[in-house]
C-alpha cells in the first residue's frame, strides 16, 4: 500500500471527525457542525498545499 503524502495528510486530517462524532452522539448540534466545518476546511487546505504543483509535474517529466 503506497500512500503518498497528500494521501496521509487527508486522512490524518480527518481523524479529527472523531468529536463531531461524540458531539452527534452527545445530541449537540452547534459543535458538531463547526467542528465538521472546520475539520473540512483544514484537510481541504492541508491537501492542497501538499499536492503537486504544475511547475513539479513538469520537473518530475523532464521539461
Amino acid at each position: 500500500m503506497n500512500l503518498d503524502r497528500t494521501q496521509l495528510v487527508a486522512g490524518v486530517g480527518l481523524l479529527a471527525l472523531i468529536p463531531a462524532v461524540l458531539y452527534v452522539a452527545l445530541e449537540e448540534p452547534w459543535p458538531a457542525i463547526l467542528t465538521l466545518l472546520n475539520v473540512l476546511l483544514i484537510s481541504a487546505g492541508l491537501y492542497y498545499m501538499m499536492s503537486p504543483t504544475e511547475h513539479e509535474d513538469d520537473h518530475a517529466a523532464g521539461h
